[in-house]
């Protein structure tokens, strides 16, 4: 027996609109996990990242030092 037969044709339209809903989102979740299993969203390796973020934590620590000094 068809849903209709059974009686829930009325909710056919608001299940096709979820499942369209579902799709899309599913896509996008798709989309970013392979984006993520690429590489990170910077183009970066993680040993380049890795070395910018220490970079970055050395910079912030000499900035906080030398106004303390001040």
């Amino acid at each position: 027996m068809s849903p209709q037969e059974l009686g829930f044709g009325a909710y056919s339209g608001d299940v096709n609109a979820a499942l369209e809903c579902w799709k899309q989102e599913d896509k996008a979740l798709s989309q970013k996990r392979s984006a993520k299993e690429k590489g990170n969203a910077t183009g970066m390796t993680d040993e380049e990242a890795a070395a910018a973020q220490q970079r970055l934590f050395a910079e912030a620590r000499a900035r906080v030092y030398s106004t303390q000094d001040q």
